[in-house]
């Protein structure tokens, strides 16, 4: 197989085109694979910059979410004012249709009166 080809008209394929599995170009499997993966000091580093990277995304995310629960409270509050508001404003609006009202029974039951 690390023979080179020959295509269909007789001229010979590069090495580089056959389709063989790349080698490790003499290095032996074992020191191949230790090559692969890391060593325990390797991991070990690399776990703690892993660990420290996810706690300082942890630590933004509760920045982030205390931010928001302070926003939230606060516009909370501001709804609740302006529903307060509201309440009062139609109740003297309510208030002052029926002072009207009885207002205006009053002269119609005057005006009927006078009939």
């Amino acid at each position: 197989m690390g023979s080179p080809e020959k295509d269909k008209e007789g001229d010979p394929t590069p090495i580089s085109a056959t389709h063989n599995e790349p080698s490790d170009q003499g290095v032996p499997p074992a020191a191949a694979a230790a090559d692969k993966e890391p060593s325990p000091e390797g991991r070990e580093r690399k776990r703690k910059r892993v660990d420290a990277e996810e706690i300082s995304l942890q630590k933004q995310l509760i920045e982030a979410m205390e931010r928001n629960g302070r926003l939230l409270s606060s516009q909370l509050e501001i709804q609740n004012t302006n529903s307060q508001l509201d309440r009062e404003q139609r109740k003297d609006q309510a208030n002052s249709l029926f002072a009207v009202l009885n207002k205006l029974a009053d002269a119609m039951v005057r005006i009927a009166d006078k009939l």
